[in-house]
């Protein structure tokens, strides 16, 4: 898979996480990098690659409860652009 391709599957399983907590049907918006390559059947290593450059982009963040397990960047997060 490319990157863009990557992005594409990250970015809207994190984002629908956070939107099903804030319904109350999740009890936890995040997910770690075991669980993303595992949902889309890709080596850890591409999925931790790419949470790196989405981190660094400002749209995943880092649990601070949770070390290892990232969520979407809610508006006003810092580092969010």
């Amino acid at each position: 898979m490319t990157d863009d391709e990557l992005d594409e599957l990250i970015l809207p399983q994190l984002r629908s996480r956070r939107e099903q907590l804030e319904r109350n049907d999740f009890h936890d918006a995040t997910q770690s990098r075991t669980d993303l390559a595992d949902s889309f059947n890709e080596p850890e290593a591409c999925i931790e690659a790419r949470i790196g450059v989405l981190a660094s982009e400002g749209k995943i963040v880092e649990s601070a409860a949770l070390p290892g397990r990232w969520m979407i960047a809610a508006q006003g997060d810092p580092g969010d652009g």
